[in-house]
């Protein structure tokens, strides 16, 4: 019997480069044709009233054809599965286009560098936007990195979302779907003392059944020991629970970001 799709709408940011078009790969090898793709272009353009030519519909009509190239594209790399996919072009940035246009999206798909040199995976104006607009999961793939059967996942968190039934549904979904080992690592400074609430979820996480492994990781250099636990124990995706800006703040320094782009590392869903 074929498992239900985690993400039922997938949304594929490009900017038709080739660090977005790892993207989209990774995603369908990943989800399958168990889920609807929508292929997402959004640009930019100023018009000026001066000019006889619109601009915006040059724009459009170039978007558009990107997007058809692409998705014929997209679809022959995958010639034995039958794919649920269409595109779509707007005018707009990424996050103001996806809450327009896409809200009920389960899923966002974006590549680590885009073709803009401003970009900069995890710290670049593109992401940080789209995580601070949205609130549905989104799935960062970084540079290089090829899909491959998702057996051990990590599960990042500073324990204050843990307890928070979307996120455990996800969690729970990820289990069943890739029948993967999941580990909790909850980021704490060194000398943590858990307070009650902290303790009463640590006690409801050793409970979870979906979860092989309950870890609390002491460290001040949050990003340097949760990335050399993923590597050490050849993590296959890194899931963050949290939006706060503090705790994704110290797990993606600016120096950390900078060895994500450069080497074959693990892709990063937000939730």
């Amino acid at each position: 019997m074929q498992a239900t799709s985690i993400f039922n709408r997938v949304l594929l940011l490009t900017d038709f480069s080739d660090y977005s078009r790892n993207a989209v790969m990774y995603a369908i090898n990943a989800l399958g044709n168990r889920s609807s793709y929508v292929l997402l272009n959004s640009y930019n353009c100023r018009t000026s009233a001066s000019t006889f030519i619109d601009i915006n519909e040059i724009a459009h009509k170039e978007s558009e054809y990107q997007l058809k190239e692409e998705m014929t594209w997209v679809i022959n790399q995958f010639p034995d599965i039958e794919l649920d996919i269409v595109f779509d072009c707007q005018q707009g940035k990424p996050v103001n286009v996806v809450k327009k246009y896409w809200e009920d999206a389960d899923l966002v798909v974006m590549g680590a560098k885009g073709t803009s040199k401003s970009d900069k995976f995890l710290n670049g104006s593109t992401f940080d936007s789209v995580l601070n607009g949205l609130h549905c999961p989104i799935l960062c793939i970084p540079i290089g990195a090829d899909y491959r059967m998702m057996e051990k996942v990590a599960l990042a968190n500073d324990l204050k979302y843990m307890s928070k039934e979307s996120n455990m549904a996800v969690i729970r979904a990820l289990k069943g779907y890739f029948n993967c080992d999941i580990t909790s690592l909850s980021m704490q400074p060194r000398g943590w003392t858990p307070s009650k609430e902290e303790s009463r979820l640590m006690e409801l996480l050793n409970k979870r059944k979906f979860l092989k492994n309950v870890h609390i990781v002491e460290n001040d250099n949050t990003s340097e020991a949760l990335l050399t636990f993923c590597f050490n124990h050849q993590i296959d995706l890194l899931v963050v629970i949290s939006r706060s800006r503090g705790f994704f703040g110290r797990i993606f320094k600016k120096n950390i970001s900078q060895n994500l782009i450069s080497q074959t590392v693990m892709p990063v869903l937000v939730l």
